[in-house]
């Protein structure tokens, strides 16, 4: 279901820590990995995963975080690398300009792959689809939602906490969303509804716990 890939678009991919994880963690999450997928077949993305590093270390405190504390997400909203290149430019063009005048900026410069990929990231060109996270495993509150909305998802995923149901974004299935779901008090604790589909990868860990495809 990764969507096809048209003119300059990318997807990124990315690992996180987390602290809920691994106390570790200073903060509430760290992104410690992040790339971008020029194709959606599958051979070429599991050859691009197989390439993440099996160990992550925090430099400032040497501490090599373990594998129960990663989480891989793929983030389905196709970028544009064209809209990117033109806010990194100016990105870019403001900070040489602002480094005349302060020389300790200057270090900024050494991070500029990590400023490029992170405005690829805000980049999205085009938001085919729309997610369900349920942050629950109980069957009957994914029934319901089920039930409520006529479209299949094109996948559901379970994660660490509950499930994530990914849909085609239809105006149908929008109305249903936010005129059904969102307004139910019995599902308000438990449903989030996020436009930006960041979902972690089937087949990879989440915080120790093996994400699994489910059929829809």
């Amino acid at each position: 279901m990764v969507p096809e890939l048209k003119d300059d678009e990318v997807l990124i991919y990315f690992v996180f820590v987390r602290k809920k994880y691994c106390p570790e963690v200073k903060n509430h999450h760290q992104m410690v990995f992040r790339n971008i997928l020029r194709d959606n077949s599958v051979e070429y993305i599991l050859h691009k995963i197989k390439k993440i590093p099996d160990e992550f270390i925090d430099y400032k405190t040497n501490i090599s975080y373990k594998k129960n504390c990663y989480s891989t997400y793929i983030d389905l909203i196709p970028k544009s690398t064209l809209k990117a290149f033109i806010k990194f430019q100016k990105e870019m063009t403001d900070l040489m300009y602002q480094s005349f005048k302060n020389k300790e900026l200057l270090s900024e410069f050494s991070k500029i792959k990590a400023k490029l990929l992170s405005n690829i990231h805000k980049s999205s060109s085009r938001k085919p689809y729309i997610m369900i996270d349920i942050d629950t495993k109980e069957e009957d509150i994914i029934d319901n939602v089920l039930e409520k909305i006529v479209d299949r998802p094109e996948w559901i995923s379970e994660t660490r906490g509950g499930y994530h149901l990914i849909y085609k974004k239809t105006s149908e299935t929008c109305k249903v969303i936010y005129t059904e779901l969102i307004t139910d008090k019995s599902f308000k604790e438990v449903i989030e509804v996020k436009s930006e589909v960041m979902t972690p990868i089937p087949g990879l860990l989440q915080g120790g716990f093996l994400v699994n495809g489910l059929e829809c």
